[in-house]
């Protein structure tokens, strides 16, 4: 089994803090429940793939977002990592 790389853990943490933050800004705090801006604000930080909790109640929308939205940060992130890395070595020829 590899190891998973340090990018996407970088990018699956800080979406738990993003997370953490924009929930418990909107609504009462530490109820781990989106509000109707933080659900809204969660959509969008995390579109595309936010569209296949979008029509759930804010309980699924939130959870939907811990977990879909945190691998998808850590998905990106990887993604970025990868290109910039590519992207340095296609210079060096």
């Amino acid at each position: 089994m590899s190891k998973v790389p340090l990018p996407f853990w970088v990018g699956f943490a800080g979406h738990l803090v993003f997370w953490m933050l924009v929930v418990n800004l909107d609504s009462t705090p530490w109820d781990f429940v989106c509000g109707e801006i933080s659900c809204w604000v969660l959509f969008f930080a995390e579109l595309p793939v936010s569209l296949l909790y979008l029509s759930g109640t804010a309980a699924e929308v939130t959870v939907g977002s811990l977990v879909i939205g945190s691998l998808w940060w850590g998905v990106v992130l990887l993604g970025i990592a990868w290109l910039g890395k590519k992207g340095s070595g296609a210079g060096a020829g």
